[in-house]
């Protein structure tokens, strides 16, 4: 039977006002519609899609595109009781950013103006409340030789228990902040130590010091969904030639 026979022959078995029914709740049920895409977690070190963990803790994607975004949650940071933030801004250049149609509580009708976009909103001082993702490097050899990533999370460990200070990197916009405790005689390192050459979401205060230097007062950290660079990049990768001298070489 061809395909418009067969449209006939449904129209004439439905009776016209159930038909036009059927039409109206198919319109309803579309306006309702919500679209939303599944979220990819590393936390511990530990690869899940939607909560449930990937076998062999291995995912294969294509990265389609990305996006600048600023977040402003209330609230302390809970581990055991995420929240989504209250406002939220999206933009694929960076620029003229502003609260999304979606945020439960706009903050300001722009990121430029928002107060809690501004120098002096941190909780103590002058510095500006942030949320950052960004890897956690270490500087004395990322900064010489290039050697980041986790392949290189061995040597950075071992510089950590060296008493050297970690640096976080936004790979995207190329920036570096140094890393501060949030307190007086504190480890900086201690909230970052488990996630050594690893992609975190971190929460604190920034802070502009002499020459420009971006210092982050680290309040809260998590794990943050991000690709590893690729081996055929990353110097510490098996192909290197001096594989067998790097100190990030895998151990025999």
């Amino acid at each position: 039977m061809k395909h418009q026979d067969l449209a006939n022959t449904t129209d004439e078995l439905i009776p016209a006002e159930i038909s036009d029914e059927l039409a109206a709740l198919a319109m309803d049920d579309r306006a309702n519609e919500v679209v939303h895409g599944g979220t990819i977690g590393t936390r511990a070190g530990i690869l899940k899609y939607n909560g449930q963990t990937i076998p062999g803790n291995r995912l294969d994607v294509v990265v389609l595109n990305s996006a600048h975004e600023n977040r402003y949650y209330e609230g302390k940071y809970d581990a055991d009781d995420l929240a989504s933030p209250v406002c939220f801004a999206l933009s694929a250049s960076g620029s003229d950013m502003a609260p999304h149609p979606s945020s439960s509580a706009p903050q300001s009708d722009s990121c430029t103006t928002c107060p809690k976009n501004q120098w002096g909103s941190a909780a103590q001082g002058k510095g500006k409340a942030i949320t950052l993702t960004a890897r956690v490097v270490d500087a004395i050899c990322l900064l010489p030789s290039g050697l980041k990533g986790e392949a290189h999370r061995e040597c950075a460990i071992g510089c950590d228990k060296a008493g050297v200070r970690m640096y976080l990197l936004d790979e995207k916009a190329n920036v570096m902040y140094a890393v501060m405790a949030d307190a007086p005689f504190k480890d900086p390192n201690a909230p970052l130590r488990e996630h050594l050459e690893r992609v975190v979401t971190v929460k604190g205060d920034v802070f502009t010091g002499p020459g420009g230097l971006k210092v982050i007062s680290v309040k809260e950290v998590r794990t943050a969904a991000a690709a590893q660079p690729c081996g055929a990049k990353n110097p510490c990768a098996a192909k290197n030639p001096c594989g067998a001298k790097n100190p990030c070489a895998p151990k025999k």
